[in-house]
């Protein structure tokens, strides 16, 4: 049987040290494909992640905004957003959520610029 892992943050910086291990690990365990998530705030952010999948057979990226992210929601951000999903490992792109409700401080978004950027994305 094998698995796909559909929100790991492989991109981290915590993850430099050991990533092949970690990949390595997953792969004995039957995870033949992990969609890596990336919700930066620039465009250096994602292109790092898009690097870092094409260096892996079984990874693939899903670019977005997270909604404590979205005060970098400009419309040259977004533009190159657009641009980056036209890649072949790009499957999912445009993460906008308006609401987040969550008990711990750090994932909760209160930050009125989400839902702003959320109906920029989605017209």
């Amino acid at each position: 049987m094998s698995f796909t892992d559909s929100h790991a943050h492989l991109d981290d910086p915590r993850f430099d040290a050991d990533r092949a291990a970690v990949l390595a690990r997953a792969r004995a365990a039957g995870v033949e494909r992990i969609l890596v998530v990336a919700s930066g705030s620039s465009a250096a952010e994602y292109e790092k992640t898009l690097r870092r999948v094409e260096q892996h057979d079984g990874l693939w990226a899903a670019l977005g905004l997270h909604p404590h992210e979205a005060q970098h929601a400009s419309k040259e951000l977004l533009a190159e957003l657009t641009r980056l999903a036209q890649q072949p490992r790009v499957l999912a792109w445009g993460r906008l959520d308006s609401i987040t409700i969550t008990t711990t401080p750090r994932a909760r978004s209160s930050k009125p610029s989400s839902g702003s950027s959320c109906r920029r994305r989605v017209g």
